[in-house]
């Protein structure tokens, strides 16, 4: 798969001169001088996220600088390798995109920073231990079919040396699309969640037919009817009627049981 060959080195010098306009950010001097004291990720992170990655793009192409720079900030310090692997990972075993025909390798990865994931870090949570909204390469159509789409979320603009939206991107196009659809933009799955997905509609699939069957064994026994609405009323039990105290005439619905019970023994 072709790629564009980023410059990490361009990328730390833009996070740092970032880094140190922090100050028309915040009032606070002493927290704009201590975060640009450190990059997004550190020198291993760094390395696991600008490495190629077989069959798909290098993994900063899937969570892109801003995000990183935000979660960085949550930490308050670069982003470790362990919490660089916990971000963007691999998503099982290479699959052919719905669009393009190509063998490509699903990630899964993290589109934006989580709402309130500055507070779980305040409180003491560990990143690498929360259960993050990842997005992924998968989605499941109507007729249940599984469709992967190739691609990335970012891409490497060589001449302006910046990345910036894959816009191209199958798997951009098609969160787009669904945007439009949905009203906003709807990231794949990954292979986990779809295997969940189609764990679930299986076994009620499964259920529903079991029903079903059971359904067609049970022996069907008619009830007495009374025909029309109006006999229902004329049968009914009025004051004073001493003939229909009892709403219908005992004779005729003993006779009806016996039909019944004679039906299922037959």
């Amino acid at each position: 798969m072709k790629t564009e060959k980023e410059t990490p080195s361009v990328t730390k010098a833009k996070a740092v001169k970032r880094a140190k306009r922090t100050p028309e950010i915040t009032n606070d001097k002493a927290e704009a001088e201590s975060i640009a004291t450190y990059l997004p990720y550190d020198p291993s992170a760094n390395a696991y996220m600008y490495e190629k990655v077989p069959g798909a793009y290098s993994r900063i192409h899937y969570i892109g600088p801003k995000v990183s720079e935000e979660i960085a900030q949550i930490l308050g310090r670069s982003i470790t390798l362990e919490e660089a692997q916990h971000l963007v990972k691999l998503d099982g075993p290479p699959v052919e995109c719905a669009l393009r025909r190509i063998q490509f390798q699903p990630m899964a990865y993290l589109p934006f920073t989580p709402r309130g994931l500055d507070t779980r870090i305040a409180r003491g949570e560990k990143l690498t231990d929360i259960d993050l909204p990842y997005g992924g390469a998968f989605y499941i159509n109507r007729n249940h079919e599984v469709l992967a789409y190739s691609g990335s979320v970012f891409r490497f603009n060589r001449r302006h040396q910046q990345y910036e939206w894959a816009s191209n991107s199958p798997l951009v196009m098609f969160a787009e699309a669904t945007g439009k659809q949905y009203g906003r933009r709807e990231w794949g799955h990954t292979s986990e969640e779809i295997g969940n997905v189609l764990e679930a509609m299986g076994a009620q699939e499964r259920e529903n037919k079991l029903v079903e069957n059971m359904a067609s064994s049970i022996i069907r026994i008619r009830r007495p009817s009374l025909g029309r609405v109006s006999d229902a009323f004329d049968c009914a039990e009025h004051p004073g009627n001493s003939q229909l105290k009892r709403g219908y005439d005992r004779a005729e619905a003993k006779r009806q049981e016996d039909e019944v019970v004679r039906e299922v023994k037959e």
